[in-house]
């Protein structure tokens, strides 16, 4: 129920810079296809979105760079 209400408040404020660490964690598979369709329309607004995630399957669709961290270095 938080990951939800954080996304009302997106809609509310339009910040600038978004950062989400693990949004789907907790999410039914309903809710991951609406925040993934949300996501999807904030990119018209075009804030700066950062997201640290383990579910790759969820970044594929919306990301335009995926960056990974393995053993402290970064992949890209």
């Amino acid at each position: 129920m938080r990951q939800k209400l954080s996304l009302c408040f997106i809609d509310i404020i339009h910040p600038e810079l978004i950062i989400m660490d693990e949004p789907t964690i907790g999410l039914d598979i309903i809710s991951i296809d609406y925040l993934r369709e949300h996501i999807t329309k904030l990119e018209r607004k075009r804030p700066l979105l950062l997201i640290t995630t383990h579910d790759m399957a969820f970044c594929q669709g919306i990301a335009d760079n995926i960056y990974i961290l393995n053993n402290g270095k970064l992949r890209s």
